[in-house]
């Protein structure tokens, strides 16, 4: 088995002319004979740590103070909601220690859920919002709650929803109908699924006629 030397690098006096055929260096490594065996001499430069440079890390950069505060304190919300797992219980202790809750604060909370695919923590807002009296429940938060009871399969809800939106005399659109779909589809009814899909098509094929040139 070859034996492996580490030797201080060193500038040798000494011309190269003068030394023996026994050792070669190539790249810092001499295969060395020594009493017939070959042993393998590495530069101790090659076993110093290379020095990396560090990445600047990005700064982040606000408007101005109070949006230096408003986004931390978002983030603080956001990370004692994960922690607690429930939305409504830590809204509500904000919504009473800062006497109301800004609009954006919510939509920026929903929409972030949203992108984490927490269709629970969604649903759990909106059912909420939808039984206060200082947020008016729109066509989009109607959309968004169907939507986040499709992801869940929770046809019997998402069926509500639907049939809610109709009384408010919101027309049935296709991100609608794709949410139901959807709900049918992960909730075992595909009959119900490829129904509205059927649906969909027909309707789709009217709008063409109507809108056809003459």
């Amino acid at each position: 088995m070859p034996q492996t030397l580490f030797l201080k690098p060193f500038i040798s006096s000494v011309p190269l002319t003068n030394c023996s055929n026994k050792s070669i260096v190539v790249n810092n490594v001499s295969n060395v004979r020594i009493r017939g065996r070959v042993g393998v001499v590495v530069c101790m430069g090659m076993l110093a740590p290379r020095k990396r440079k560090k990445k600047k890390e990005g700064l982040e950069v606000f408007r101005d103070a109070a949006d230096e505060a408003d986004q931390k304190s978002w983030r603080r919300l956001m990370t004692e909601i994960q922690e607690t797992g429930s939305a409504v219980a830590v809204l509500k202790q904000l919504n009473v220690s800062n006497k109301g809750i800004s609009r954006d604060t919510v939509l920026g909370t929903l929409l972030r859920f949203k992108q984490l695919n927490k269709w629970k923590l969604v649903i759990e807002i909106l059912e909420w919002l939808r039984a206060q009296s200082w947020w008016v429940f729109s066509e989009l938060d109607f959309l968004m709650l169907l939507t986040a009871y499709g992801k869940q399969g929770d046809f019997n809800r998402a069926e509500r929803v639907f049939s809610l939106m109709n009384k408010k005399g919101y027309a049935p659109s296709v991100i609608s109908h794709t949410a139901l779909m959807e709900a049918y589809g992960r909730g075992g009814r595909y009959n119900n699924a490829e129904a509205i899909f059927r649906r969909m098509e027909v309707s789709s094929r009217k709008l063409k006629t109507f809108l056809r040139p003459f």
